[in-house]
C-alpha cells in the first residue's frame, strides 16, 4: 500500500475521527476553551454612554472660563450645571461631556470654573462604540483568550458552549524502559507539548514490546481516555509491534505511515471508535509528528478542522545549504543568526542536537529537494498553542 501524503493524512483524520461534542461553561471558566459556534454580542458595549475620565459632567460645548454650579450626583444636568463623576460611571442625564479634574478650578464648594474649551462627547465612551449588539465576537473553533473574556462578559455573554476537553493517554512502548531501567523521556516531552494544545494529557507507565501487552493497554485505554498515543514501536523491525498489535475487531485503519520527514512512521487507527495514534520512538520524529499530525488530531476532537497548529513567527533568509527528501513534507530545524537570517541545524538526518538547538522550524513541500543559501522561508513556532488555530473565514 502506498504511503499517504501529509495532505491525504489530514483528510483521513477528518474522515475517521469524530468531534467529542460540547458542554456549557460559565464565562469565568471559559479561557482556553474552544467555541463550537459563533458567539455574538447580546448587547452594545458600553450599553449606555459612559464616563471614562474622573472629573465633572457638563453640557458642551464649553468655553474656557465658563463657571458651573455644582449639583448632587445623579441629578439631571442643565445648562450651567456640573456634577462630579468617576471613570466608569453612567453619564448623567442632560450632560454630554466630561471636564477632567486637571482642567477645572474650584471657586467654592458650590461652583467651579472650566479652564479649557471642551467639545461634546469629550471624556465619554459612547453607547456601542466598542461593540454593537449582534456583532461577532468569536468564530466557531476559536479559543477564548484572556484578553477577550472581559469583552464577552461586557457584551452579555455569561456562559457559552465549548468543546469538551479531550483526555489523551500517552503510552511509551519499549523493552528498554521496562527491563533495562533506561529513563523514558520522549513520552514525557510529548506530554508537556500536548498541554499547549488544549487537552488533558495523562502520561502512563511504559510497556514492553510485546503484542499482548500493547493490545491489552489499548483495550483498557479506550475505556478511560478519548484517544491514545503510543510512543514507539512504529518502525519495521521485528520488535516494532505497535501497529501489528492492533485489534482485529471493532477496529478501523485510518492510515499507516505518512510522507513526512521526520515522522514517517506515524500511524492512526480507531478502536471502539477511539483514535489510537502511533508515534515514532525517536525523539526528533515524535516531536515533529506531534506538532504536525498530533495537533491536527486534537483539533478534530475539538470540533475544528483537522489542520495542524502552526504559528508563523517571521520570515528569514537561509544561510546554508540543506538537502531535502523529495516527495515528502519536510520539517527543517532552524537556528536564528539574526532577526532576518537563520541556519539549518544538523545534517540531512536530523539529530537530537538539531532539535535541541533549533529556535523554530520551516516546512517545505514534497516538490522541493533542497534549501539554498539566500532562500527566504517562513519560520514557525515549535511550541504552538490552542490559541494559534485560524478558523475558516
Amino acid at each position: 500500500m502506498t504511503m499517504p501524503t501529509y495532505k491525504e493524512v489530514l483528510e483521513k483524520i477528518s474522515n475517521c475521527v469524530r468531534a467529542l461534542g460540547g458542554e456549557v461553561v460559565d464565562i469565568r471558566n471559559s479561557i482556553g476553551r474552544v467555541t463550537l459556534s459563533e458567539i455574538t454580542a447580546l448587547n452594545d458595549v458600553p450599553p449606555i454612554n459612559q464616563v471614562f475620565l474622573d472629573g465633572y459632567a457638563v453640557k458642551a460645548p464649553v468655553r474656557a472660563g465658563t463657571r458651573f454650579s455644582l449639583v448632587k450626583e445623579g441629578e439631571v444636568i442643565n445648562v450651567g450645571e456640573a456634577s462630579r463623576v468617576r471613570n466608569g460611571d453612567i453619564l448623567p442625564e442632560g450632560s454630554n461631556a466630561v471636564a477632567p479634574f486637571e482642567w477645572v478650578r474650584s471657586i467654592s464648594s458650590e461652583e467651579i470654573m472650566v479652564l479649557r474649551d471642551i467639545e461634546p462627547l469629550y471624556g465619554v465612551r459612547r453607547k456601542g462604540s466598542d461593540v454593537r449588539e449582534g456583532e461577532v465576537l468569536l468564530r466557531a473553533g476559536e479559543a477564548v483568550t484572556p484578553k477577550k473574556v472581559k469583552l464577552l462578559n461586557e457584551a452579555g455573554v455569561n456562559s457559552l458552549t465549548v468543546a469538551r476537553t479531550p483526555k489523551l493517554a500517552i503510552v511509551p512502548v519499549g523493552d528498554e524502559f521496562v527491563y533495562n531501567e533506561v529513563p523514558e523521556v520522549t513520552g514525557v516531552s510529548i506530554t508537556h507539548l500536548l498541554t499547549n494544545f488544549g487537552v488533558k494529557p495523562y502520561y502512563l507507565e511504559p510497556i514492553p514490546d510485546e503484542s499482548g501487552q500493547i493490545a491489552s493497554k489499548v483495550a483498557e485505554g479506550v475505556k478511560d481516555y478519548d484517544a491514545l498515543l503510543l510512543v514507539g514501536g512504529s518502525g519495521k523491525s521485528w520488535k516494532d509491534l505497535s501497529w501489528s498489535s492492533k485489534p482485529t475487531e471493532n477496529m478501523r485503519e485510518c492510515f499507516h505511515g505518512v510522507r513526512l520527514r521526520p515522522g514517517k512512521g506515524t500511524s492512526l487507527y480507531l478502536y471502539e471508535g477511539r483514535p489510537v495514534m502511533i508515534l515514532p520512538g525517536f525523539q526528533v520524529a515524535a516531536y515533529i509528528a506531534t506538532l504536525l499530525v498530533g495537533s491536527a488530531l486534537v483539533n478534530r476532537l475539538l470540533g475544528r478542522r483537522a489542520t495542524p497548529l502552526l504559528k508563523p513567527l517571521r520570515f528569514v533568509k537561509i544561510l546554508n545549504f540543506f538537502k531535502l527528501s523529495k516527495g515528502y513534507l519536510n520539517a527543517v530545524f532552524l537556528r536564528a543568526k539574526s532577526l532576518m537570517s537563520a541556519e539549518v541545524t544538523g545534517s540531512e538526518r536530523p539529530s537530537l542536537a538539531s532539535l535541541a538547538n533549533a529556535d523554530f522550524i520551516t516546512i517545505k513541500g514534497p516538490l522541493h529537494n533542497e534549501l539554498r543559501p539566500g532562500e527566504v522561508v517562513a519560520g514557525f513556532s515549535m511550541m504552538p498553542s490552542i490559541f494559534d488555530y485560524v478558523p475558516s473565514s
